[in-house]
């Protein structure tokens, strides 16, 4: 019979899907205690770095928010286990976090579907512009985005970047909290002229947020420098082009999917021969190869940024299409965006 040490080391090499750890642990009692012990837990998430996409939070009405799965069974997530809490509405989720707002009170939450636990936040103080503003908001894991740090087990600590739009001042300017910094909002001393900024969450690339502007071009906050930039998008004479997408590409740079008709180009901004960063065309994808597109127009609506999956709407359904494998799987949905991905190692 083999020690504990050699076993632990044969358990890391079980699938990562959601369910795995919880069936193996039903063969002996044996397996239950290694597979508990949270040092075994964090290895496992190292070992395998990528977690498996749940499903995702939309929201068919402003006042109801489901979770719809993505896995078959037995990895299968049923959508009640994750109901959203009463009169709370979705802002955000990155690294299995989800960014909630009280519907009817002045308040923010973060709440951890899978550990079902919740943690209420500051508001932004008014003297920092927010009350007579808009805002765009996104949850993060506090830890580094470093190869050191695998997401998925950070016990709610966290970071929030919310990006205020002031309408007097035509500036935009990013505010953080920390969840370990003692409930004080502090204010990036970057600004930028106001811009339109999309709807469509922000995407997490290295240490850098990125929003979609609805012009196409990037809006982005460094979150170790805690400086707001703009990028410009691809310079394209191809007519049509309607939609856009911000990307994180198999190589942890920078993406920016663009859709004409039912043509998407990927791009990825990387350093050119002269070390400065430019836009660099990867590959076309043709979605009439992929979707029955004759009735209806495919839309990109969102990215899965820790599975590289593409959210695409087309009529009264939606698709999510694995830009890896390029296979691609219908969800009964009907909601308008943003749809928030929810990606974990287990359930």
């Amino acid at each position: 019979m083999y020690n504990d040490d050699i076993l632990r080391e044969i358990l890391l090499h079980l699938p990562p899907l959601p369910s795995t750890l919880s069936r193996t642990s039903l063969v002996r009692k044996r397996w239950l205690r290694l597979l508990s012990e949270p040092t075994f837990l964090c290895r496992f998430r190292a070992q395998h770095q990528k977690p498996s996409l749940l499903g995702i939070f939309v929201c068919p009405d402003i006042l109801k928010a489901v979770f719809v799965p993505v896995l078959d069974p037995p990895d299968r997530v049923p959508s009640e286990r994750l109901s959203i809490p009463t009169d709370w509405k979705m802002l955000d989720s990155h690294h299995g976090l989800v960014l909630l707002g009280s519907l009817f009170e002045p308040k923010l939450a973060v709440w951890d579907p899978i550990a079902r636990s919740q943690r209420l936040v500051p508001l932004l103080p008014p003297e920092m512009g927010f009350k007579h503003s808009r805002s765009h908001s996104a949850v993060l894991c506090a830890a580094s985005t470093g190869d050191s740090h695998v997401h998925g087990y950070c016990h709610l600590s966290f970071k929030l970047v919310v990006l205020v739009c002031d309408h007097y001042t035509q500036l935009i300017s990013a505010s953080i909290y920390e969840s370990e910094s003692g409930g004080l909002w502090r204010v990036s001393v970057s600004t930028i002229r106001m811009t339109v900024i999309d709807l469509s969450p922000g995407v997490l690339v290295g240490d850098t947020l990125r929003w979609l502007l609805v012009t196409g071009d990037i809006l982005e906050l460094d979150l170790d420098a805690e400086r707001l930039s703009m990028i410009e998008k691809p310079n394209l004479q191809t007519p049509g082009t309607s939609e856009y997408q911000i990307m994180r590409t198999g190589g942890g740079m920078l993406g920016l999917a663009i859709q004409s008709r039912v043509v998407v180009q990927l791009w990825e901004r990387s350093a050119g021969s002269d070390g400065v960063p430019t836009w660099m065309l990867q590959r076309t994808i043709d979605l009439a190869k992929l979707l029955p597109v004759e009735k209806h127009m495919p839309i990109m609506m969102g990215f899965a940024e820790e599975n590289n999956i593409v959210f695409v709407s087309m009529g009264d359904c939606l698709f999510v299409l694995n830009l890896d494998s390029m296979s691609i799987k219908k969800l009964s949905v009907h909601s308008m965006p943003p749809y928030l991905p929810l990606a974990s190692f287990i359930i």
